[in-house]
Formats: structure tokens, C-alpha cells, sequence
């Protein structure tokens, strides 16, 4: 006897993400995002936009670990750093 197929509708798994946004001031030139905990650096570059977006490790959407901070280059501001900076947690798959 042959059984029929049962449909199965598959899904696809949860994607979470960290997402992290920085709104920089129109006279910083690089910006730097790393770990608070390890000191691992994982953005640090020339701004082109004032708004830049930047994906960060999901542990970073549980606390508040990271280390975001603005600086010139030829050294006329002060660097500004932000501590304990908590990313946004976004399901890539709702996109």
C-alpha cells in the first residue's frame, strides 16, 4: 500500500541580529565601535555619512558592553567616547 506525502511547510530559522546606529557629529572624521569587556575593535573608519549603521555581535543586544567613540584626525575636537552602549535587536528574517 502506498502512503500519501503529508505537505510540510518549512521555516526559516530565526535570524537575530545586532544592529547599531550612530548619529555623528558633522566634525568627526572616524568612528570607533569595540568591546567594552575584551577591548576588540570592531569598526574604525573614515565617516562618510552622519548616520551610519553598523552589525555587532547578538551578545551585544543583551547588555550593554559596547564602546562607541568619535574623533578628528588632524586632533583640532576632542574625541568623544559613549560607554555602555546597548545595540538594537533585530530579526533579519521580518526585513
Amino acid at each position: 500500500m502506498i502512503k500519501p506525502l503529508d505537505n510540510i511547510t518549512l521555516k526559516a530559522p530565526v535570524s537575530m541580529r545586532a544592529i547599531l546606529t550612530v548619529d555623528a557629529d558633522i566634525d568627526a572624521e572616524r568612528i570607533i565601535v569595540m568591546d567594552r569587556e575584551t577591548s576588540e575593535v570592531y569598526y574604525n573608519f573614515k565617516i562618510a555619512n552622519p548616520i551610519n549603521m553598523f552589525v555587532v555581535p547578538y551578545k551585544h543586544a543583551l547588555n550593554s558592553t559596547l564602546l562607541v567613540g568619535i574623533l578628528d584626525d588632524n586632533t583640532v575636537y576632542n574625541c568623544k567616547f559613549i560607554d555602555g552602549v546597548t545595540s538594537e535587536n533585530i530579526n533579519i528574517n521580518a526585513m
